[in-house]
């Protein structure tokens, strides 16, 4: 009985995410993180904007060290506990009607693995126009990202206290953290030969 608690109490990745999902999102970080010095420098979006879908990312990744570093921004940049407490657990009691539109999109993006359905950019299009949405989902593309990289870390570094995600292996976690740079870097490849990026490299000079 015992032991059948203590296994009810495991860790668990709520998504576990791959090398081939590492690679797509590798290719998809390239020009996003353009957009997003963009965005710095022009705020086209708020930090609130940018921040929230990022934070609504994390809670459906469950990622413990993104939601740690994240929390510690949000907290920066103004947003209360209770908004980012909100946020992490799926909660809406501080998010407008329109900022609903982004909590969906970046919920549905995490829940779909990285693949949305073309319906949920629309919704983002409607509301925002193509330059804010193009904002908002660059931020949801890099903490997807940042969730993929931060999730095998996380449950390393839980490993190491003693405490295993009963769904992770010793073997996964030390691939998977060993990926990150050559993929990455592998990656780079193809984004950097995108003619679309380079205008995007040019713009934010």
């Amino acid at each position: 009985m015992k032991q059948m608690k203590a296994e009810s109490h495991k860790r668990l990745f709520r998504h576990r995410y791959g090398i081939s999902e590492l690679f797509s999102s590798s290719i998809k970080l390239y020009p996003t993180v353009f957009y997003l010095i963009r965005n710095k420098k022009a705020q086209i979006i708020s930090n609130d904007l940018r921040k929230r879908p990022m934070l609504a990312v994390t809670e459906v990744n469950g990622c413990a060290i993104c939601s740690y570093a994240h929390t510690k921004m949000a907290l920066e940049q103004g947003m209360s506990k209770q908004e980012i407490h909100a946020m992490l657990s799926a909660g809406n009691e501080f998010v407008s009607e329109s900022e609903s539109k982004t909590i969906f999109c970046a919920q549905h993006y995490a829940d779909s693995l990285g693949k949305p359905n073309f319906e949920a950019s629309q919704v983002l299009l409607r509301s925002y126009g193509k330059k804010k949405s193009t904002m908002i989902l660059s931020a949801i593309t890099v903490m997807m990202y940042s969730n993929i990289c931060g999730l095998p870390l996380s449950a390393f570094i839980s490993r190491l206290r003693g405490k295993k995600y009963a769904n992770s292996t010793l073997v996964y976690e030390i691939v998977m953290l060993l990926s990150i740079i050559p993929i990455s870097l592998i990656a780079a490849i193809p984004a950097l030969i995108n003619p679309v990026l380079k205008r995007r490299m040019q713009q934010t000079r």
